[in-house]
């Protein structure tokens, strides 16, 4: 079941009281679109894609097939459900772009293979970012919650993550006996935030920004 996970303060009685509200959404995929769009990981793994981590130069959803497709709506339905919840007004137009990340226990590739803490975006445009499990395991999503601290959400098999593009998260190296374990992992960007992008081409070389892979969902 859908479920909101919501950190909030109160507005406060002086200038100094933290006010902060934070809220992540996390939803469970059917198993079988799971395995539909792990046959699609695999084949595009085998074919170098992801070599050196080369999560920039193009977009998951820019990939044939009924699984794809699926997920983009599942992922429009769960934002949908995500905004019901806080009462929020949606976006009338989103745009997507996504890329695999195919993490592996450091005795396989001889490095170690974590997400030091990091956000995707922190401007006037920053919107939603997403993380999809595509198996169980044992090392989940850590989310830095201001105020609040490390908050972990499990990888799942199927489960979905939304939350602030802008909230601060890191993934663990895996250990030695640790199976592989890939995510999806995808931002979503408004109206507003591509035509600010597409402007400011005007005044500076976006030839290699991310965006430009960017399709609307």
């Amino acid at each position: 079941m859908p479920h909101l996970h919501r950190w909030n303060q109160p507005k406060g009685n002086n200038p100094f009281t933290p006010e902060f509200d934070i809220s992540l959404w996390v939803d469970d995929l059917p198993e079988v679109l799971i395995d539909e769009l792990m046959v699609q990981v695999l084949l595009h793994e085998d074919e170098g894609l992801y070599d050196n981590d080369r999560w920039e130069h193009y977009n998951i959803f820019q990939w044939e097939g009924f699984a794809v497709k699926e997920l983009q709506e599942m992922i429009l339905t769960s934002y949908e459900a995500f905004c019901n919840s806080l009462h929020v007004e949606k976006e009338e137009r989103i745009w997507i772009r996504g890329w695999v990340y195919p993490q592996k226990p450091e005795i396989k590739v001889k490095r170690r293979m974590n997400i030091g803490r990091h956000q995707h975006a922190m401007h006037e445009n920053a919107f939603l970012s997403g993380v999809l499990n595509m198996q169980d395991h044992f090392i989940g999503t850590d989310y830095d919650i201001p105020y609040v601290g490390w908050t972990g959400i499990g990888s799942k098999k199927g489960r979905l993550t939304l939350a602030p593009s802008s909230l601060p998260h890191a993934v663990k190296a895996l250990r030695y006996e640790d199976t592989d374990r890939y995510t999806i992992a995808f931002d979503l960007i408004t109206q507003k935030g591509m035509d600010h992008f597409w402007f400011s081409k005007l005044d500076k070389d976006t030839s290699k920004d991310p965006l430009n892979l960017a399709i609307e969902l």
